[in-house]
């Protein structure tokens, strides 16, 4: 399980694994034109799948009056997700999202909650349709699946463009602020 937190409606900061890769060749003698290629690919045994990328969203400043009910506000993802399975067995996965309420902490330490009525995730195919998205899957408060891995989607895959919208009721913003929520990112072999 992977967290990431969107800080001010702004940004989601990502944590990522690299792999290691190696090549080695056999001699070539005198009498021999080619050679073999060996690559040896090292990843550490209990993670032969992760999520190497994931978008960031900016959702700017978002302007409301106080007398609004709903507040709205949908962003482009600056880049697709991007995930890696070197599992080997063909299964596929699926990628599921959840996010918590946007808090704010005030100057004298208080904890202010902000709820939302919805946090949507559009995830669209990729071009070998490796990877299947969704549209408007709503992650606040649940954990939901944003996309999924065929079988064919070992190695490095990316999904297609991502985008984010979400509303909160107007009448429970306290107080104006950059508020802070995590999304929590979990990968599900074989579903």
């Amino acid at each position: 399980m992977k967290k990431r937190k969107l800080l001010g409606l702004i940004a989601i900061f990502l944590f990522w694994n690299c792999q290691n890769v190696s090549a080695a060749d056999t001699q070539i003698d005198e009498q021999n034109s080619t050679a073999q290629m060996f690559i040896n690919v090292r990843t550490s045994a209990t993670t032969p799948l992760y999520l190497e990328n994931a978008p960031t969203f900016d959702f700017a400043q978002i302007k409301y009056s106080i007398f609004s009910e709903v507040i709205k506000g949908n962003a482009k993802g600056n880049l697709p997700f991007s995930i890696v399975d070197l599992s080997g067995t063909g299964k596929g996965y699926e990628l599921q999202q959840q996010v918590t309420d946007l808090t704010l902490t005030d100057s004298g330490g208080n904890a202010l909650a902000l709820s939302l009525e919805y946090f949507n995730i559009s995830v669209q195919d990729n071009a070998d349709t490796s990877i299947i998205g969704t549209n408007s899957v709503n992650i606040y408060g649940q954990s939901a699946t944003v996309l999924l891995g065929q079988g064919q989607a070992s190695g490095r895959k990316h999904s297609g463009e991502v985008s984010a919208e979400f509303a909160i009721k107007g009448k429970n913003l306290q107080k104006i602020g950059e508020y802070q929520a995590t999304i929590t990112n979990t990968l599900v072999a074989g579903f």
